[in-house]
């Protein structure tokens, strides 16, 4: 080679070096970009990964769905139903489906045929609460499945509801499955400030059910005073709720001659219930017989508190311990007064505060006192939790 082209030969290839390393640079940095400005930068996502106090929580973004191939069954059980999260075997999918309907009312179809076809399937209900599955999106990674969705369990019903979804999938039947669930924006912000979905100082009443036991039948009218803070209501409450209460203590809407056997609200709460220097420290493993024993005490019947035990153990035996207090008469009326257009002999409003705790603290045991069950009767009892 001429020695005057070497220069400029070496000169040619040490731009060249410098091109492919910057080309290699922008690569490496662009694989290298925190994925949720990504995320944030595309229309597209349904979800953002955020990291609050070292754990990682799901934001939803939009109102964006799983467009993919699914089925979903909802259903009405007064019985829990097995939590389902796995991938199964068409075999697997068909027995499942008969094991559940077993339990239901209602019934969950067989909506898929194809005998080579693996399921991803997701199923719940506890048996008491109203709950709905929203999918929003279901990824492979790596050699397991993942599932982001807006599971909402609240309120209830004489008989919970439940869903039973149905995902087709080549991934083999038995491998992992994982789930996560996406907040809003606000549910996030309060994650923030309060390390918990949910704003502490916008408790609820849960489940309020009014029974009433009249000495002969009575055609009635049963107001709410605070109804401004009705969240929900069945039957629908607008300025009262029109009866006829039978002796049977059954029910029936003199509107729409539907007959019930309870009259059911939720509502806000006024009070910022708080642990306090009285109330009970109860084991989760310790709950029915708590239970059993102090709802006796507070005057409810074996099936109101049947009823009671049902709605609330779920949330209570699952915990280490729990603090448990029963509000005051001037709690509970300061929260919702009630009217009647024909008075009750006996008014029972029983309201149960808890809270989840990990280990025991000190308190004063609450003295409770037993009413007495005379003439007409009319039994009210609900619960919220201490944020």
């Amino acid at each position: 080679m001429n020695e005057e082209k070497k220069p400029k030969v070496r000169k040619m290839i040490v731009i060249l070096l410098i091109f492919v390393i910057i080309i290699l640079g922008g690569i490496f940095t662009f694989y290298n970009t925190d994925l949720k400005d990504i995320f944030l930068q595309n229309n597209d996502a349904k979800y953002i990964e955020i990291m609050i106090d070292g754990k990682i929580y799901y934001q939803r973004i939009g109102t964006e769905t799983w467009k993919g191939r699914y089925h979903q069954d909802t259903f009405y059980t007064g019985e829990p139903v097995e939590n389902i999260m796995e991938v199964l075997s068409y075999a697997q999918y068909l027995d499942k489906i008969e094991k559940v309907n077993s339990l239901i009312t209602g019934e969950v179809k067989q909506h898929y045929g194809d005998e080579n076809s693996n399921y991803i399937v997701l199923a719940y209900a506890n048996g008491h609460s109203w709950c709905e599955m929203e999918l929003i999106d279901c990824v492979k990674e790596g050699s397991k499945i993942i599932i982001y969705g807006d599971e909402k369990i609240d309120g209830v019903m004489a008989d919970g509801s439940g869903y039973f979804i149905a995902i087709p999938t080549d991934m083999p039947a038995g491998i992992e499955v994982e789930y996560r669930e996406c907040y809003t924006k606000e549910e996030i912000s309060n994650v923030k400030k309060y390390n918990t979905p949910f704003d502490p100082w916008q408790t609820s009443l849960d489940k309020p059910i009014i029974y009433l036991y009249p000495n002969e039948d009575i055609e009635l009218t049963v107001k709410l005073t605070n109804a401004d803070k009705i969240t929900c209501s069945y039957p629908e409450y607008t300025d009262g709720w029109e009866i006829l209460a039978k002796t049977t203590a059954e029910l029936v809407e003199l509107e729409t001659g539907r007959n019930l056997y309870a009259l059911y609200y939720e509502s806000e709460s006024l009070n910022n219930f708080t642990i306090q220097e009285d109330g009970f420290v109860v084991k989760g493993s310790e709950v029915i017989k708590f239970l059993e024993e102090k709802l006796a005490v507070l005057g409810l019947t074996e099936r109101e508190a049947e009823e009671f035990i049902i709605y609330w153990l779920p949330r209570l035996q699952e915990n280490e311990y729990n603090y448990i207090r029963f509000a005051t008469a001037e709690e509970i009326n300061q929260n919702m007064p009630l009217e009647f257009s024909v008075e009750p002999d006996s008014l029972i409003r029983v309201l149960m505060t808890y809270k989840k705790l990990d280990t025991e603290i000190e308190v004063k045991e609450q003295v409770l006192e037993t009413p007495i069950r005379t003439g007409f009767v009319a039994v009210e009892w609900g619960g919220t939790e201490i944020k």
